[in-house]
């Protein structure tokens, strides 16, 4: 079920086929903890909630462990979206594993969770491998080989970052790829080579001329959620064309401070389908009453921020 996750999510690399990427999931689902890097803080991000809550142990691609209070009367699915803000990188699709079973993301209720259980997040990326890079090295057949300089355009002239990589000349752009992205763990969601994106079976030979080759990266490390996490079922409000979005255990005031940022004025009064939000005590919107689906939004503004 995991390598289908993996499949579904176009990793194809991922397989029975390759060792090394098995053995590294296989140590990920059964991690050993004195590795596992654990954060200071004991996360609540709905801390506005007052009900009943456990603490789960969340643990992530970069192997960091997070302690996270979560209401119990959540449902799995709304544990998916909670878990997403601890992703290793914010583009990540994410697969729960608790006790050697994967959570299902459903509206089932997560009784079967206990306090301080550890909660395992698979993440659609690669584990950093050689394997492939070498292969083509040792099989080559020619001689003659190009060295390729990764520049990193995303940084300034003075933290540039050059990677020299040796190729056999008559491989394939797409093959280059596919080394580059597993040797670093990447693939084209993080790593996008700006100037041959569009010629991947192109031999290098034909690409480059001379022994050397430059292609500039742009390179995307992903951030920990933050201000776009939806927390629960998504809503859809509607202002005047505009949509907005947000998650039922989201607060009122998430939303109203998201609407002030997105319009440039203070909001002074908010209202859904004509009946007015609470923006005194912060509550989530599911406590107000606003439930999963498409809404009307008006507000009434203040000043400019």
């Amino acid at each position: 079920m995991i390598i289908n996750f993996y499949k579904n999510n176009g990793m194809d690399e991922m397989n029975f086929n390759q060792k090394f990427q098995i053995m590294n999931l296989i140590n990920h689902l059964n991690p050993d903890l004195s590795l596992i890097k654990i954060s200071d803080t004991i996360e609540d991000p709905l801390y506005y909630i007052h009900e009943y809550k456990i603490n789960i142990k969340l643990i992530n691609y970069n192997k960091t462990l997070y302690n996270v209070k979560i209401p119990t009367f959540i449902t799995k699915s709304d544990l998916y979206s909670i878990a997403q803000t601890y992703r290793a990188f914010d583009f990540t699709n994410i697969l729960l594993v608790h006790n050697n079973n994967i959570l299902n993301k459903d509206e089932t209720p997560i009784n079967n969770i206990s306090n301080n259980d550890i909660i395992i997040m698979v993440e659609d990326r690669y584990y950093p491998d050689e394997t492939y890079y070498n292969s083509i090295i040792e099989n080559k057949n020619s001689d003659e080989i190009i060295r390729v300089t990764l520049i990193d355009s995303t940084l300034d002239l003075c933290g540039i970052m050059h990677i020299n990589f040796n190729f056999p000349s008559d491989i394939t752009l797409s093959q280059m790829f596919k080394a580059i992205y597993l040797k670093f763990g990447r693939d084209n969601r993080d790593l996008t080579f700006l100037n041959c994106s569009d010629f991947h079976y192109e031999k290098l030979k034909d690409k480059f001329s001379g022994n050397f080759g430059t292609i500039s990266v742009s390179i995307h490390d992903g951030i920990l959620g933050g201000i776009f996490n939806v927390y629960g079922k998504r809503i859809i409000l509607k202002n005047d064309g505009n949509l907005f979005s947000i998650g039922t255990l989201n607060s009122n005031k998430k939303l109203k401070n998201d609407l002030e940022m997105q319009v440039g004025k203070k909001i002074k009064k908010l209202y859904i389908d004509g009946v007015e939000v609470d923006l005194v005590q912060e509550k989530s919107l599911a406590s107000l009453g606003i439930q999963e689906g498409s809404y009307n939004l008006n507000f009434e503004l203040t000043e400019y921020l």
